[in-house]
């Protein structure tokens, strides 16, 4: 929680349900792993839609 406006953040992740965690590793996947960020600041009760951050947060290089 940011205690400085009472927000809860949750990253998330999400990647191809045919890319197993052994390829994501060796690079052999089919796609990218992508990351979204959602809030909330009613304690949970609800979340924003997600926001995909992926650009901002990752290495560009990285198959993972």
């Amino acid at each position: 929680m940011d205690p400085g406006i009472g927000t809860f953040w949750l990253l998330a992740t999400w990647n191809r349900g045919e890319d197993l965690e052994p390829e994501i590793i060796a690079g052999t996947n089919r796609d990218t792993r992508l990351v979204f960020a959602l809030s909330s600041s009613d304690d949970g009760q609800t979340l924003t839609a997600p926001c995909e951050i992926t650009a901002r947060v990752k290495n560009k290089n990285s198959t993972e």
